[in-house]
């Protein structure tokens, strides 16, 4: 029978990230049932799920396909959000009978006793769930897979059926097109590797319906990926600049950073903004361009030259106006304050204008991806984005941070060969390496908070003394090298040293949630202008109005994807 309340075993009230989607299941459960029975399970499933191994069908409908499975001798269980299918596939099913539960992505889920499972099918499920709520649905998913458990998925990647200009269909259900790439990124970015896909068509005849399905394998410690394209783009064309590798490396640290600002094109390919990779390389010019000793970027360049990098003289001013105030984090919090004025406000608009300019003009026009001679980038100018292929994002974004290291060092060889060895490779690194974020941004949030009535540790819940405040980074600044407002907590002194370079744990931000929101809260209704341009860029949106839930799954995300791709050891107050 279904397990819910009522009978006292397992239930959990449903969650429903989409109203109307659920209503429509619900209300039109016999009609959907007869209809989804009239065809057969997949061809794949003997092939893909071997008898004797546990199995979860996450959206388990009308049941065909998880009666399949258990006649091909697999211990299932399935879960759906409508109590209605549920009642029709116990209906249907009767050898389902005990393992049929009612629960809802991205949860809570039911409290399944042979949990985890060595098998997890979820078939035209996530076309259903809306953007904000992908992240922490890929995230329940994985709680529920054992280690090297398999992950089989199916999503629609076209539909001739939904209604001009929305993710619905005609009957009002959410129905978001996502491609394989951006399937597979989701959740090869949680420590999953995807080891196959298939296309097909709808098993219900219609026409305009087409289907893929991937199979995935959890590895827990990650994978590695070649990057040998990237290798190829540093080399296929002659180095004249440094711009090919500011281009790279900011491309890893949006990915790692700033993953919510990229999107999709129809065609597979990811959007980059080019806004975002101003702001980087107006970080890693900076240094280079207020050092006392000139710093060559481009073959030839010298002191007076004819042909200094295009952004020099602009980028050079705006770094001497600022030196005295306090330079890279002064100006930094200016500009995302919106409080720039004068002399510096010409001079950052002039910049941001000649840095854009030579990204495009530069690295994206030029740059090469293979022997081939095809292009890597490709600029768009309607959504003044930087285009990129799919394949080329999933390196950056799995493993963007060994790659800029090694761009890093490239950089700096290239400088110390411009420079003809009067900018050694130690010293070049050095420059590339600076502290931009030096301790007054954490004086300042100190500042706030102790200013905050009845204050308190945010990861342990102990009273705070100005004594024993300490400024927190819940992503150490030796990993993401980041004083965003978001990321600067108030901690107690012993919570903080014991915490160190690790990373919170998802139950502890969980269990936290609130006063995590309750300091940001704090922070933004003080410097409002800049936290909500910080919170932006994790977002890949304006905060908006009712942001704190939003903000917290892309800070829940942030810290996940790191801890999951870089090994970072979690952490939980003693």
């Amino acid at each position: 029978m279904l397990r819910t309340k009522k009978d006292s075993l397992l239930y959990h009230q449903m969650i429903t990230p989409d109203r109307q989607t659920s209503d429509y299941y619900e209300e039109n459960s016999s009609g959907l049932s007869r209809r989804y029975e009239s065809a057969a399970s997949s061809t794949l499933f003997p092939h893909i799920f071997p008898a004797g191994e546990s199995l979860l069908d996450i959206g388990c409908g009308s049941g065909r396909d998880l009666a399949a499975l258990q006649a091909q001798g697999l211990d299932v269980v399935g879960i759906d959000t409508s109590e209605a299918m549920l009642a029709e596939a116990q209906r249907l099913h009767p050898k389902l009978a005990g393992r049929l539960y009612a629960g809802s992505l991205p949860g809570p889920l039911p409290e399944i006793t042979n949990a985890p499972f060595d098998n997890i099918l979820i078939s035209a499920v996530l076309m259903h769930i809306p953007d904000g709520h992908l992240f922490s649905t890929a995230l329940a998913i994985r709680s529920l897979l054992k280690p090297e458990g398999q992950l089989v998925v199916s999503v629609p990647t076209e539909r001739d059926d939904l209604r001009g200009g929305t993710h619905r269909d005609e009957s009002g259900r959410l129905m978001i097109l996502r491609s394989e790439a951006a399937v597979s990124l989701l959740f090869e970015r949680l420590g999953f590797r995807k080891t196959a896909s298939w296309h097909s068509a709808d098993q219900l005849n219609r026409g305009g319906v087409k289907w893929v399905t991937i199979q995935f394998r959890y590895s827990p410690a990650g994978i590695a990926r070649p990057v040998a394209r990237i290798e190829s783009i540093i080399n296929t064309d002659k180095k004249t600049a440094t711009y090919k590798l500011a281009l790279l490396r900011a491309c890893c640290d949006v990915a790692q950073k700033e993953n919510g600002r990229v999107s999709w094109h129809p065609d597979g390919r990811v959007r980059l903004p080019v806004a975002s990779l101003v702001e980087r390389w107006t970080e890693y010019y900076w240094p280079l361009m207020a050092s006392p000793e000139f710093v060559p970027q481009n073959q030839g360049e010298e002191p007076g030259s004819a042909k200094p990098i295009s952004f020099r003289r602009n980028l050079t001013n705006l770094a001497q106006l600022y030196r005295p105030r306090g330079g890279y984090s002064a100006f930094a919090e200016e500009a995302r304050s919106a409080s720039l004025s004068g002399a510096g406000s010409d001079l950052w608009k002039n910049a941001r204008s000649d840095i854009r300019n030579a990204i495009i003009k530069g690295p994206v026009y030029y740059s090469k991806g293979s022997t081939d001679g095809s292009r890597p980038f490709e600029y768009e100018k309607e959504t003044k984005s930087v285009l990129l292929s799919a394949d080329l994002w999933r390196e950056f974004a799995l493993l963007g941070h060994w790659i800029r290291d090694s761009l890093l060092l490239r950089w700096a060889e290239e400088t110390d060969r411009m420079s003809h060895g009067r900018m050694p490779v130690g010293n070049a690194l050095a420059l590339l390496l600076s502290n931009l974020h030096p301790e007054r941004d954490q004086n300042r949030v100190r500042a706030i908070y102790l200013e905050k009535p009845d204050l308190e540790c945010v990861w342990s819940g102990k009273t705070l003394k100005p004594n024993t405040l300490h400024i927190d980074h819940a992503i150490p600044f030796a990993l993401w090298r980041d004083n965003s407002l978001w990321n600067l907590f108030p901690s107690d002194e012993k919570v903080n040293n014991h915490k160190r370079d690790k990373l919170p744990t998802e139950n502890l931000m969980n269990r936290r949630r609130d006063a995590v929101i309750q300091n940001w809260q704090t922070i933004s209704d003080t410097q409002p202008i800049r936290f909500a341009a910080e919170a932006s860029s994790l977002l890949g949106r304006n905060p908006g109005a009712n942001w704190q839930a939003a903000l917290f799954m892309a800070f829940l995300e942030a810290v996940e994807v790191t801890a999951t791709r870089r090994g970072v050891e979690r952490w939980e107050p003693a």
